[in-house]
Formats: C-alpha cells, structure tokens, sequence
C-alpha cells in the first residue's frame, strides 16, 4: 500500500533530476555504464557503485527509502537501507569511496544551491 501510494506522489527532488544526476556522475567515476547501476547485476564492481548512487541519494537528496528503490529498478527499502550502510562503513576504511563520494558532493554542491 505504501508503495501505491508514494508512486503517486513522486518525490520532488527526483522529479527535479537529481536523483538521475547523481547516477550519472557516479557512472562517470566508476566507468559502470548507468543502465548496469540500476541493473540487477551482482558483480562486486557494479553493486558497489550501485550502492554508492543510493547512498548518495540518501545522503544529499534525503529521499526516502522506497523512493529511491523505485527509481533503482523496483529494489525493496531494506536493499536500499543495507546500501546505505554498507557505504556509510566504506567510506571512512576506503579512501577511494570516500573520495568518489567528496568529488560528487563537491562537483553537484551547485546544483542543491
């Protein structure tokens, strides 16, 4: 019922783009093609920048869990809630996520402005 319900009012911000915005900058520092990030692929490569995506449309665009798994092929909240702590961990062990995650701030920090 929720999930009914909140595709028919979509989210703002993804309604704005930016969701979609942060995919694609994502897709352009990991080399994942944007279609794989929203895929169903399991490969480590492509989950990981899978994740970074929604944890950034977590992060910056404060959407909520079903929103964002909606606009990531249908994924359920808890698939979006564990990518978020995934990376949330990550970034402060591995300097290149957290640096992946700096750049994108910074480089969109204009368009939330």
């Amino acid at each position: 019922f929720f999930f009914h319900a909140h595709a028919a009012n979509p989210d703002p911000l993804w309604s704005r783009g930016l969701g979609d915005v942060y995919k694609r900058q994502v897709s352009t520092l990991t080399k994942i093609n944007e279609p794989d990030i929203v895929g169903k692929s399991r490969r480590a490569e492509i989950v990981e920048a899978r994740q970074i995506s929604i944890y950034l449309c977590r992060d910056i665009l404060g959407s909520s869990l079903a929103s964002i798994g909606m606009h990531f092929s249908g994924r359920d909240h808890t698939t979006v809630l564990h990518a978020c702590k995934v990376i949330d961990k990550k970034k402060s062990k591995d300097k290149r996520i957290s640096g992946i995650i700096s750049d994108i701030k910074s480089e969109l920090s204009i368009v939330l402005a």
